[in-house]
This record gives structure tokens, sequence and C-alpha cells, in this order.
């Protein structure tokens, strides 16, 4: 298989001449680990001889969720204050079942793709992309649901221009399906025996180490503000909508799908947004969603049960799921 054909499975997304590749190698996971949702992300410099964040501008985020399944699209907007060059390192928490799909970062005229595959994937993308001509660095995933790397030579008054895809499931409990979206960085999962980990600090505290991520206080101003757009597109009827957490805005389509936006009267990020749609109710309904993208269709098919089920003896049975691809 070439690099242009295993490039084909990050979604089509082909790296040019002038661009670096990022082949980064995928974390082995952790047993028991447990899920994390992911954060705004944030970047840091040695400067001065301390760790200092890299100012952050802007957080835009816009989220597809087709029945169970989010595909998360995050663009953040960073530059370097400093009057020299600095090294930085981007941190960005992800779920332990995502998968980044795109990951793209522009500082000035250079550009970098990443993309996270399996360790033997990895390699082979790294020595076919290298032998392709491309300028290409193979890098480590620190922790699975960390993803860590340094960016160095960011020149004077650069801007930073950081763009992440990811997928995951939804969590469903009780008839409602729940997306949450960490628009405040707080303490993070760390694996057992971890030689290296990732600390949290109150905003504002000594840093102490080159990896940690600061959180804020619950009436604490971010400094930078948040864009969120919602799609919900369960295939079903949606029995609710609900973003208890933040002002929002709740556009219906029709009665199985809703836009929701976070309100700029509610826009700094000081906490966590969180989304729940209903979608199971007193009857047994299927779902089904349909999916299209150069040129090639999917579709995924679901069936709710019923939240109250009555008493009556249930008798075996087999079922059968016919699929007519003709």
């Amino acid at each position: 298989m070439s690099i242009d054909q295993r490039m084909r499975g990050i979604g089509g997304a082909m790296p040019s001449r002038d661009e670096e590749l990022w082949v980064i190698a995928r974390a082995p996971r952790v047993p028991d680990a447990g899920d994390d949702y992911p954060g705004c992300g944030s970047m840091l410099a040695a400067f001065g001889g301390r760790t200092v964040p890299v100012p952050l501008e802007h957080t835009a985020v816009e989220a597809d969720i087709a029945g169970h399944i989010a595909s998360v699209h995050v663009v953040q907007r960073y530059h370097n204050p400093f009057s020299e060059k600095i090294e930085a390192v981007y941190v960005f928490p992800l779920p332990e079942n995502a998968a980044v799909s795109e990951f793209v970062m522009q500082i000035g005229d250079r550009r970098i793709r990443g993309v996270i595959r399996e360790r033997a994937e990895a390699q082979r993308i790294y020595e076919e992309a290298r032998g392709a001509g491309h300028v290409a660095s193979l890098l480590t995933q620190e922790r699975p649901n960390i993803f860590t790397q340094k960016v160095a030579n960011i020149e004077p008054g650069r801007a930073i221009h950081v763009e992440i895809r990811y997928f995951h499931t939804l969590a469903f409990d009780d008839g409602w399906h729940e997306w949450v979206f960490p628009m405040v960085v707080g303490p993070r999962f760390n694996p057992p025996r971890s030689a290296d980990p990732i600390e949290a600090r109150p905003y504002g505290a000594h840093p102490g180490g080159a990896k940690h991520v600061s959180h804020l206080a619950p009436g604490q101003r971010s400094g930078h503000e948040v864009s969120l757009t919602a799609r919900v597109r369960p295939g079903a009827l949606i029995g609710a909508v609900e973003a208890s957490s933040h002002e929002a805005i709740v556009e219906w389509e029709g009665t199985d799908g809703a836009v929701v936006t976070l309100s700029a009267a509610d826009a700094i990020a000081n906490r966590d947004f969180v989304l729940r749609y209903r979608v199971a109710d007193d009857r047994t309904r299927p779902a089904v969603v349909t999916y299209e993208r150069n040129g090639e269709r999917w579709f995924m098919a679901s069936v709710y049960p019923a939240l109250a089920q009555d008493e009556r003896e249930r008798l075996p049975m087999d079922v059968g799921f016919v699929l007519d691809c003709s």
C-alpha cells in the first residue's frame, strides 16, 4: 500500500510538499484506565527559566452528533508574545475512546500535519513518507488520553493556528445521550505508574515542571472566549434537548434534529459545556443515520427500547437482520 493510500485513511487529507508530516505512534492502552473527556487544550513555553502559558486568543468548537457518535472539530488560535523564538508544548486531552482523524498546526508559513496510528502502522507511514520526499517526523503519543507534542522555533509575534478533528462515542443513561466539552482544563487522568505525569494546578500557581495544565476556580475568567455549535441528528424523534450548564440557543430541524449554539452572553470559558438529548420514551423506537463522503455512503441503525417495561413473561426468541446491499 502506498503512502497516498495510507493517508486516504485519514479522511482523505493528503500532505502537500510544503507541509511537515508528524506520524504519531499511539500510546499503549492501559487496563482500567477509564474515559476522560476532551479539554480545550493549552500551549506552554519555556521562557526566562520558567514555564509559562502561550496566550490562547479563541477556541471554536463544532460538533456533529449522529446517533451516539460525536465528530468534533476544534480550532484554537494562539500567538507568541515574546521577543525571541520559543519552543512550545501543545497539550490536548482526549477521550479514552477517541480516534483522531486530522491534526493541523499552522505557524506563519510553516504547516504541520499530524496523524495518529498504531506503532507498526506509524512506522510504515513514516518510512514511506520519507521515501516519497515528504518532510516527516516519527513521534510517540505519551499516554492514551492526552495528546502532547513539542513545537520548536516559533518566531516572535507569530500566530499559531491549531486544528484538530476527532470522533468518540457518547454516554447513554436512562433514555438520554450526553456530550461534554470541558472548556476549563482541570485535573486529568494519568495512568498508574506513569513516570512523567501531567499535573494540574490552580491558575497562577508556581508551574514547578514543564508538563502541567492550569485550571480555574468556578468564578474566574479565563482570558479567552469560546464559540460552540453542536448539530444533533440521532436518526429518531428527539424528546428534549438540554444545555443546563450554559445559556444556549436551540434551533429545531423538524422533530429529529436540532442545532445548539452557545450564547455570546455566556462564552467565557470557565466551566464545562454539557449537552443532553432524550431519544427514548414509552415506545420502542428505531433510529437510522446516513452519512456520505467522497462518493461513499454509510448508515448506522439503532433500536431504543421503551423506558417502561411491563411485567409479562419474556419468551426466548431469535432475531435475524437482513441487509440488502444490491
